[in-house]
């Protein structure tokens, strides 16, 4: 096995010569390295105060330094090359076609006129109202009873914030309405708006292939998304449109002084009319008790059932004398009705304990079978023929 050869003179020399050069060029590079990174720290230093100093240079060199502003900073944010083709040009001011960005009238969330009810229909006044300003003398001492006045009931006016309802805000909910019925997929635009004085009727016009049915499935849905209490829709008999019936923010009170002075509550052809309020258009809704007679009020507690029945009572006291129309009043809650207990209409007080309530109610049907004997004498059969 031979051994290891000894390394000559000459390579050793060549191998020290390599060595020092590979020292001379790591301490040069060692320099120019710390040297290119202090030049590169003082750059960023001065790039980063660079939109500081020029905003604080004076007003007259305002334009050009904001379009070095606006030069550099898209280039800060590696913005495309296509934005910054033209960065030293004023943007020219061109307006916009409306029409070419306007889209199709189908789509939810168009750009389209809406009918607008803003203005609501008024109760026509009677002449009962100007009969009982004027100062009149009772020559007839015969005369039994007079009707009540209607300066008994409380004369209510709307608050300025329900009567002052912009067209602008309606529009804009109808806008939103679109908008939200775009978001569950019902394709339509809203054509009318009829705003009442408790709830608000928006008219939708479906397009071609939308369904009632979903619409209407979506009322609870649609009353969320619109921060609404509640929301009812339907299909508008006789027409192509579904409404659907907001809450109003401020609900305007119906006065009852207001109805029982319409020209639509003295001229009503009906034997015994009712004043039970207003339409969504704020017009009087008169209903004949004679044409329902049998009658179920009912609701949960605190909607309206009792002001309903003190209506209907005011009703019928306002228009006929007691000769007219007598009354039997039954209060198991002794609460509701007590006030009626002294009005000439009574056939007894009001009743209140469950015993005299059978008896007041056998003398009721008694009185109505002898008044179905007397019709079949003459052959009548409803009371207008008797």
């Amino acid at each position: 096995m031979a051994g290891i050869q000894p390394a000559t003179p000459v390579a050793f020399f060549i191998m020290l010569i390599g060595l020092a050069l590979a020292l001379v060029l790591a301490l040069l590079a060692g320099g120019w390295l710390r040297r290119a990174g202090q030049v590169l720290r003082h750059a960023t230093r001065a790039a980063a105060r660079l939109p500081q100093i020029l905003r604080g240079l004076p007003s007259g060199v305002a334009d050009w330094r904001a379009r070095l502003l606006g030069g550099l900073m898209p280039r800060l944010r590696a913005a495309p090359a296509e934005d910054l083709a033209d960065a030293n040009e004023e943007p020219a001011y061109e307006p916009a076609n409306i029409a070419d960005a306007a889209p199709d009238d189908a789509d939810i969330g168009a750009v389209t006129s809406v009918q607008v009810d803003d203005k609501k229909t008024a109760p026509r006044r009677g002449r009962r109202v100007t009969r009982e300003a004027q100062t009149s003398l009772n020559l007839d001492a015969s005369t039994p009873f007079e009707l009540p006045p209607l300066r008994l009931l409380t004369e209510h006016r709307p608050p300025r914030q329900s009567r002052d309802l912009s067209k602008d805000a309606l529009e804009a909910n109808a806008r939103l309405l679109e908008t939200v019925l775009g978001d569950f997929g019902i394709r339509g635009k809203i054509g009318r708006v009829r705003p009442g004085p408790v709830v608000t009727l928006y008219e939708l016009e479906p397009a071609a292939g939308v369904r009632s049915s979903r619409v209407v499935g979506l009322a609870d849905d649609i009353a969320r998304s619109m921060s609404a209490i509640s929301c009812r829709v339907a299909p508008v008999p006789g027409a192509n449109v579904i409404g659907i019936e907001l809450p109003n923010a401020v609900r305007e009170l119906v006065s009852l002084r207001e109805l029982l002075a319409s020209a639509d509550f003295e001229g009503a052809k009906g034997k015994l009319t009712l004043a039970l309020g207003k339409d969504i258009g704020g017009a009087p809704v008169m209903a004949d008790l004679s044409k329902m007679p049998h009658l179920l009020v009912a609701g949960t507690t605190g909607s309206g059932k009792s002001v309903g029945l003190n209506a209907i009572l005011l009703s019928l006291l306002y228009r006929f004398t007691p000769d007219e129309c007598r009354l039997i009043l039954i209060d198991p809650k002794v609460l509701e009705l007590k006030s009626y207990d002294d009005i000439p209409h009574l056939l007894s007080p009001v009743v209140t304990e469950p015993h005299k309530s059978v008896r007041a109610l056998k003398w009721a049907v008694e009185e109505m079978e002898r008044r179905y004997r007397m019709m079949s004498s003459i052959n009548s059969r409803n009371l207008s023929g008797f």
